[in-house]
């Protein structure tokens, strides 16, 4: 049985996916970038760049 604080749902699927907490973070992250953008990203052929795709995410305006 676990004490202290339950465990949060990014932490839960981070653990079941076997990453690391912040790899599940940015993939939400990324994840979040207005549709326009992703595409502007695959077509300069940066869709898999996460370093580019997080500035992304703090350029954008939050909604």
């Amino acid at each position: 049985m676990r004490r202290g604080r339950p465990e949060g749902g990014i932490a839960a699927a981070a653990r079941e996916l076997g990453v690391e907490n912040t790899e599940a973070k940015r993939a939400i992250k990324i994840d979040g970038i207005a549709p326009a953008a992703k595409e502007a990203a695959r077509a300069a052929g940066l869709e898999n760049n996460q370093s580019t795709l997080l500035k992304v995410t703090q350029a954008e305006p939050e909604c």
